[in-house]
């Protein structure tokens, strides 16, 4: 190496090295990025969330560091939505679930239950009915009001 200002920060080049070609070394790097992608859709992986700062040189050290923490674009991600009425009807058909695993279980619960089915007088059975259907049509309304306003909560993001 020579004390030239002009070669400071170049390579030394080998005698019969070939001379690279910045376009082809380009057209390589696009090539490996777009084989890195999925191929059932196209879409590239995440970018990577870590933001880099720039080292320190001599007399940096009152600075303080540039450039923000975190990415901007993972404030403004839009958040999944919570589909409320599939919980509720999980939560629904798991009580109902539960309620017949225990009557089945258990001989004793089964003869309770069956106990309690005989007991009713047939004039009630008509009541009994509309009380289950006024359950389901509650239950449906309930669902309704809140898919009506996870709708009114995605029209609102826009």
């Amino acid at each position: 190496m020579t004390g030239n200002d002009e070669n400071v920060g170049a390579l030394p080049e080998r005698a019969g090295a070939p001379a690279i070609d910045t376009e082809v070394v380009e057209a390589e790097l696009l090539d490996t990025e777009v084989a890195r992608r999925e191929p059932a859709t196209g879409l590239e992986p995440p970018a990577p969330t870590e933001v880099l700062t720039p080292i320190a040189g001599p007399g940096d050290d009152d600075r303080p560091a540039a450039g923000p923490t975190a990415p901007a674009a993972a404030a403004t991600a839009p958040r999944p939505t919570i589909r409320w009425g599939a919980l509720v009807w999980a939560l629904i058909f798991g009580a109902v679930a539960g309620l017949t695993l225990w009557v089945l279980s258990n001989l004793q619960h089964r003869d309770d239950a069956l106990a309690w089915l005989e007991s009713i007088p047939l004039g009630l059975l008509p009541l009994y009915g509309l009380l289950v259907v006024g359950v389901i049509v509650a239950l449906f309304g309930g669902v309704g009001l809140i898919r009506r306003g996870e709708r009114r909560r995605r029209a609102a993001r826009g």
